[in-house]
């Protein structure tokens, strides 16, 4: 059954403890902490030693996590899911760029998968993994670009396969573990939930002041919704915000443009933190 919006409320932010203190991390800039959902904390007791995060700061409702492009970084995956106060009735939703670049694609491909046994899971299809199907030879809409999959990392991810290993090295022969080509396959282009639009990269600029997301949605070619990095940016009507991946800040920062859009690749695999964001309190984590 489809979520109600959620209530948006500041009640997570305006309780105090006088017995726990929040240490802003030094990871963001003095500017980031002019908005309290730009900062990440970590709890220190009296005593300066660390502290679990306090139950009134975990939310008091069943949330959204949405995370940003993770391009093979499996390690940084791991630390922030662990950082991360998840409940098992939550739902996350992932924006696609699992692959390629980084050090290990395919282990980030086996942590999903592994996530759907224990949390509701919404997985979006990225650029990159439409170049890589389309390189493996699938046929799809959504599945183009295989020619420069290869000049965009792919190299790396077949690497992370074995495809180099092999004795006949030609991509006729090679096939992904079944799981991984079904998980591959079964990768969506938006997921709608409550207040939100998740898409790896953006919309038609044409249909954003359409007022009518049903129809900027069947309007927009996968080319948009792959490989935008315009429309993020822009303010639109369609009554919605938009979570999106793809185009990350020069600073590595998290893109705020409220209350229109949130972009939260945040440039993983060239060094800045893998990012994910809560919803609705847009509480950011990093890692």
């Amino acid at each position: 059954m489809p979520q109600p919006p959620f209530a948006r409320t500041k009640a997570l932010r305006d309780r105090r403890f006088p017995a726990i203190r929040p240490v802003l991390l030094p990871e963001l800039s003095p500017k980031s902490f002019r908005s309290p959902k730009n900062v990440k904390m970590a709890w220190r007791g009296a005593d300066n030693s660390p502290r679990e995060t306090p139950d009134c700061f975990r939310h008091p409702m069943n949330m959204l996590y949405a995370f940003g492009d993770i391009h093979g970084e499996l390690e940084k995956l791991d630390e922030l899911l662990e950082s991360m106060p998840i409940e098992t009735e939550d739902r996350l939703v992932f924006l696609g760029d699992y692959i390629d670049r980084g050090p290990d694609s395919a282990g980030v491909i086996t942590r999903l998968i592994s996530l759907q046994e224990r949390y509701e899971c919404t997985f979006l299809l990225g650029n990159h993994e439409s170049m890589f199907l389309d390189f493996l030879g699938w046929t799809d809409d959504a599945y183009f670009g295989g020619d420069a999959f290869l000049l965009n990392g792919g190299d790396r991810t077949l690497a992370g396969y074995g495809y180099f290993d092999r004795e006949e090295a030609h991509i006729e022969s090679f096939r992904l573990p079944k799981a991984h080509e079904n998980f591959l396959l079964g990768l969506a282009l938006t997921h709608v939930e409550g207040d939100y639009l998740f898409v790896h990269a953006g919309l038609a600029q044409e249909h954003l002041r359409s007022g009518d997301l049903a129809y900027a949605l069947r309007k927009s070619r996968p080319e948009d919704m792959l490989w935008n990095r315009t429309t993020g940016d822009l303010p639109h009507d369609l009554g919605i915000t938009v979570v999106y991946g793809h185009t990350p800040n020069e600073d590595f920062g998290v893109r705020w443009n409220s209350p229109f859009s949130i972009g939260v690749d945040t440039g993983a695999v060239y060094g800045g933190p893998l990012t994910a964001i809560r919803l609705p309190d847009e509480t950011v984590f990093q890692a």
